[in-house]
């Protein structure tokens, strides 16, 4: 009887999670050059979890809000980058306007959630693809 009982508690419970939905992306300077590495995240309007993604060498993400690559929660979110670099990667640290690199640092405005100027929408149905374009450092007009 005991095993019965706990059986069903154990069963009984489900999952509560809220629905998810698939949703990727890239992430660009706006001369079409992939940010290399570092991580999106999905920060809601309004209350619930966050999604996140890590940006691999081209780029592109997959977000995951309970699980890696689940998805989003449907809703508007301001969106967060931040890009980290391999160690072996040289960091340009301060390129001027006619030079850039593939290993230049997404600006500091992107990272914090008060100064990003990105958005997304996640829907139910339809395409969650997202495109994000971003300055490169010493461009931004904040």
């Amino acid at each position: 009887m005991l095993l019965a009982m706990l059986l069903v508690a154990a069963t009984g419970c489900g999952d509560a999670r809220p629905p998810t939905y698939p949703a990727s992306g890239v992430v660009r300077f706006e001369d079409g050059t992939p940010v290399r590495y570092g991580v999106v995240n999905l920060v809601p309007q309004s209350a619930g979890p966050s999604a996140r993604g890590k940006i691999n060498s081209r780029g592109e993400f997959e977000l995951g809000t309970f699980d890696t690559t689940d998805g989003a929660m449907a809703g508007e979110y301001r969106v967060l980058i931040v890009q980290y670099l391999p160690s072996a990667e040289k960091v340009v640290a301060a390129p001027d306007e006619h030079e850039h690199s593939d290993s230049s640092i997404v600006p500091l405005s992107y990272s914090q959630l008060d100064h990003t100027p990105l958005r997304a929408e996640i829907v139910t149905d339809g395409d969650n693809r997202l495109e994000m374009l971003i300055e490169r450092p010493g461009r931004s007009s904040q």
